[in-house]
């Protein structure tokens, strides 16, 4: 790889990185719980008795596990069904998805043909996904990890708040195609 191909590299993985942590910032702005006090002066039932729910029976006081076996159950060799409200608080934080893996554009032929998957620690939620050390991510719920508009996209459509919604993800195996299914309730 030249030093041109190296320096698109780096750039394409800070923007996957930061564009992440922008959308997971975004989130947790959007998760503030809200309160509703009476302001002076005005009538109590002019004031919204309860905020809707984004999720349903969701505590967004309770942490999020880190125990990610215990709501992340393989259910075949390539299915997991994934707890929603934890999973939806795992995208608020970054460093435990971010700081548990390295990963690099894989090119071929000067074409981005996804996300490779490095370094992944054990035990990390990633383990228990189903990914391996080597994994190079082709796609996610049909967004090819082409370029950062697209994983932007393919994260973005992960936050479907409230939904039980499956994602399919996309990847290569040493040289093997690969589609796990993630069920999320």
């Amino acid at each position: 790889m030249n030093n041109i191909s190296v320096l698109r590299a780096r750039q394409w993985c800070l923007a996957v990185v930061a564009a992440l942590s922008a959308c997971a910032t975004t989130t947790a702005i959007e998760q503030t719980p809200v309160t509703s006090e009476q302001p002076p002066g005005k009538p109590a039932e002019s004031l919204p008795t309860s905020v809707p729910a984004q999720r349903p029976s969701c505590d967004d006081k309770t942490p999020l596990s880190l125990d990610f076996a215990s709501w992340i159950k393989a259910t075949g060799a390539h299915s997991y069904d994934v707890e929603r409200c934890s999973f939806d608080k795992l995208l608020v934080n970054p460093p435990v998805f971010i700081q548990t893996v390295r990963i690099s554009p894989e090119t071929r032929q000067g074409q981005m043909m996804g996300i490779r998957m490095e370094a992944i620690r054990a035990k990390s939620v990633y383990t228990v996904l189903g990914y391996q050390n080597g994994d190079v991510v082709e796609s996610i719920n049909g967004f090819p990890m082409t370029t950062p508009a697209n994983a932007l996209a393919a994260y973005t459509s992960l936050k479907q708040r409230g939904q039980t919604m499956e994602v399919v993800v996309l990847l290569r195996r040493k040289g093997t195609l690969l589609r796990l299914v993630y069920s999320l309730k």
